[in-house]
């Protein structure tokens, strides 16, 4: 495999079988927001390959049912999160929303390290990732409503 194969092989684990977010850890003052991929498979080798890659770390999922397959989680934070995500996005379809938003997220700043604009930034980041990840009927009213707020804030 070539480096553009392996880039949109990743990309499809992703945009299937992923997550991208942006986490937000309590860390006394003032919460800190994080990027993070997971992509959840049941087949370890799958994830070994993205480990391979771009590092991570990869633990067992508990399993809701006792009959149902062990799943696997691959986890990327911070900065390799980031990464991984400029490396992958000119193949994302389904979650490019997601990876503009994480890769928009400033990097290493706590509550206490940034100006009220960069929180608040960091805050509607977070916010609407939220929303894109959510699943079901009153989660596509939610995603129609978060554009039409964008339309309406962007300059003319």
């Amino acid at each position: 495999m070539n480096i553009s194969e392996i880039r949109a092989y990743a990309a499809a684990l992703v945009d299937g079988e992923g997550t991208i977010r942006v986490t937000r850890l309590l860390t006394g003052y003032k919460a800190r927001y994080v990027p993070e991929v997971t992509v959840y498979n049941s087949i370890k080798d799958v994830l070994l390959f993205l480990d391979k890659h771009w590092g991570g770390d990869i633990r067992p999922k508990r399993r809701a049912i006792s009959t149902h397959r062990q799943e696997y989680e691959w986890r990327v934070r911070r900065a390799k999160a980031k990464e991984f995500l400029r490396q992958i996005m000119p193949y994302l379809i389904i979650k490019r929303e997601q990876a503009k938003l994480a890769l928009a997220c400033p990097l290493g700043k706590s509550g206490r390290d940034t100006t009220p604009s960069e929180y608040q930034k960091m805050e509607d980041i977070h916010k609407k990732i939220t929303i894109l990840n959510r699943r079901g009927r009153r989660a596509e009213q939610l995603r129609m409503e978060l554009k039409t707020q964008e339309q309406l804030s962007l300059p003319i």
